[in-house]
């Protein structure tokens, strides 16, 4: 939104200095700093970034709400045995006493253990999930040639952007078919969102499975730990 704001003020002929002081940035966004040393024109740039930052932030909030499944599933299991057991005190069916024996007291240690290891399993798992988009190397391309930079000319100051395989196959099918390359990067930035989105959410549908393995063997024993022993033991009593 900032940058929005940013594009607003510098059109209407406000200098870049006096629009960062007005807006409080504070620290110019690397995309910008390297405009501005290229001599990109930074209207247009200010514009296309504010769009891809939209952009991400949908695709960032579709990602949160896929990473809802998977984290609301562990937390029910997780507290599920804690629960039940609090319930079937309070049902009458495992008395206080039972609970505080040797027998179910040493079970339910085991069981705090087990939930304690599915918990911190569960938690690395979702927190392995890669939540960044790789788009630097396209938008670094697009703010070159936008600034009026050649292909060698980047070639030469940037020589790892042209190594980029999509770069290059960008470079190669504008030379084919005459397609201005800015408009090819544009879409293909916008592609490359929409896929590496496709691909996270897929693979978070993924963990929601997955993250069930290390919750059964974990919640199920922790369950039988709690609630079987205190029963046991006062049957007995």
């Amino acid at each position: 939104m900032e940058m929005a704001k940013l594009a607003a003020l510098l059109q209407s002929g406000v200098n870049l200095k006096t629009s960062l002081r007005e807006l409080g940035i504070l620290t110019i966004p690397e995309k910008l700093k390297l405009a501005i040393s290229l001599g990109s024109p930074l209207i247009p740039l200010l514009k296309s970034m504010n769009q891809l930052e939209q952009n991400q932030l949908r695709a960032s909030g579709e990602l949160e709400q896929a990473l809802a499944v998977p984290r609301a599933t562990r937390r029910l299991l997780i507290w599920l045995p804690l629960i039940t057991l609090f319930l079937s005190s309070a049902a009458g069916l495992v008395s206080l006493q039972a609970l505080l024996s040797p027998i179910s007291l040493t079970c339910s240690a085991f069981g705090l253990v087990l939930l304690l290891i599915g918990s911190r399993a569960t938690k690395r798992m979702l927190q392995s999930v890669n939540r960044e988009f790789l788009l630097q190397e396209l938008q670094d391309f697009s703010i070159a040639i936008s600034s009026g930079l050649s292909l060698s000319a980047i070639e030469k100051q940037f020589p790892h952007l042209l190594k980029n395989s999509e770069v290059n196959r960008l470079k190669i099918l504008s030379q084919k078919t005459g397609a201005r390359l800015t408009d090819l990067v544009s879409s293909e930035i916008e592609i490359s969102l929409s896929a590496q989105l496709s691909e996270k959410i897929s693979e978070l549908r993924r963990l929601s499975v997955r993250i069930l393995i290390p919750l059964g063997l974990t919640t199920l024993p922790a369950f039988m730990l709690f609630i079987i022993p205190p029963i046991v033991v006062g049957f007995t009593k």
